[in-house]
């Protein structure tokens, strides 16, 4: 899933930095695949994360090269080690240090993406890529179809789809359908960004892709979907921005805004008695998590409750919604997430360290864009980065994110960006 400046495949031997970029790809994307031991529940990138990092340790130092970190790196560091005193001081300490382990293992992806020095641009041109994208897309939604006419599906296919909320989603690789809806829309930017339209396997696959989130029917990702697809134009836009320009991008996003609260309405309205579609109880029911979050928040306001306390604390919180599910009790809301477990100085630091990667690299795809000598596929992959990671926000995950791997791993892709897009234009 990852290439490399230097990681190319010679003829006496393959690159070890080339193959564990491919563990890593497949690691973090099928992150659903999950064992039970001595009640944990383990998972691939759980289970590698540990032999990953060490070996790319290894790797840098016998090739005598810094295992040097961006200034965001240290800022995450100092947020891991809040995390950590919060866990450990908490009300929950025993539940909440097994959570933080399992977040640092996610976490720890990010540390090894950035040491290996990834390279976004070939990445999102590999066919190891784009075999998952067609995977995610185009495969992923028949199998999608084939479920809905009965069709007698092998039991590793029915994995890749998620009963409940009245109905049948896909979520692919990933054990929640509201984060795979998420990433895929991650890709369907990336495969834009190739601008093959000569060419027909393109058009299916981008066509695929978008059933794919379709049959997700997770509602904010559909949204956070067409926000990232406009930034991504924006942020691409090939020259300066006149005052016209931004007269123009203005008025188009209230538009936008205003279709999409059209087109809400409509659906609601005319398909509101499909729980599928509707879900009204699922909006309630983060009402009353956000509620009891509030309260818990208000508790420890200043170093927080430590890492995934909440389900811990309000263990009973599944039985206000209606459901059995220890995985119901969550915050299901990024920023109220960290407060609640890291606190006001804990989500300063978090907050701190994904706004210095967004604004570093929305500075970089910027100049880039501006430059006519810089590659377009280069700009609109900066492109798509960036415009991903603000229209994430608006998602409202069922899970927080930052507890997988290909969170951390898009993370350090968008910071490489950064770092890459220097070179890029002082070579111009």
């Amino acid at each position: 899933m990852m290439s490399y400046g230097t990681a190319s495949v010679k003829s006496s031997s393959i690159n070890p930095r080339y193959v564990l970029a491919v563990i890593i790809g497949f690691t973090v994307v099928f992150n659903n695949i999950e064992w039970s031991l001595g009640g944990n529940n383990l998972t691939l990138e759980r289970l590698l994360a540990a032999p990953i990092f060490f070996i790319v340790v290894l790797l840098l130092v016998s090739s005598n090269i810094p295992l040097r970190l961006p200034k965001t790196g240290m800022i995450l560091t100092v947020w891991m080690v809040l995390a950590f005193y919060a866990s450990a001081t908490g009300p929950v300490e025993a539940w909440s240090l097994k959570m933080y382990a399992g977040l640092l293992l996610a976490a720890s992806f990010y540390y090894a993406v950035i040491w290996l020095k990834a390279n976004p641009f070939t990445i999102f041109k590999s066919r190891t890529y784009l075999f998952l994208a067609w995977f995610s897309g185009p495969f992923l939604s028949l199998i999608y179809v084939l479920s809905l006419l009965k069709f007698p599906l092998p039991d590793v296919a029915i994995h890749w789809l998620q009963e409940g909320s009245g109905g049948t989603r896909i979520r692919g690789g990933i054990y929640e359908a509201n984060l795979f809806g998420v990433f895929v829309s991650l890709m369907i930017l990336t495969v834009l960004a190739l601008g093959y339209r000569r060419k027909l396997w393109w058009w299916i696959l981008v066509i695929g892709l978008h059933t794919s989130l379709l049959f997700s029917f997770s509602r904010a990702p559909w949204v956070s979907y067409i926000i990232s697809v406009w930034l991504y134009h924006g942020l691409s836009y090939p020259r300066k921005y006149k005052n016209r320009d931004l007269v123009k991008y203005v008025l188009g996003a209230t538009v936008l805004v205003a279709l999409i609260a059209f087109l809400s309405y409509f659906i609601a309205s005319s398909f509101g008695d499909y729980e599928l579609i509707g879900r009204t109880h699922s909006v309630k029911t983060r009402f009353i998590m956000w509620a009891l979050a509030a309260n818990s928040i208000l508790e420890n306001p200043m170093f927080g409750n430590g890492i995934y306390s909440f389900s811990e604390i309000y263990s009973f919180a599944p039985e206000l919604v209606g459901s059995e599910n220890h995985r119901s009790a969550w915050i299901s809301n990024l920023p109220l997430a960290i407060l609640n477990d890291t606190g006001i100085v804990g989500f300063i630091v978090f907050f701190s360290f994904i706004i210095l990667v967004i604004k570093r690299s929305l500075t970089a795809v910027r100049k880039m864009a501006i430059d006519q000598r810089v590659d377009r596929y280069q700009v609109r992959v900066g492109a798509a980065l960036v415009a991903f990671f603000l229209a994430m926000g608006f998602s409202s995950q069922t899970i927080p994110a930052h507890s997988i791997a290909i969170f951390w791993v898009c993370m350090a892709l968008t910071e490489r960006f950064t770092t890459l897009s220097r070179s890029l234009i002082k070579r111009t």
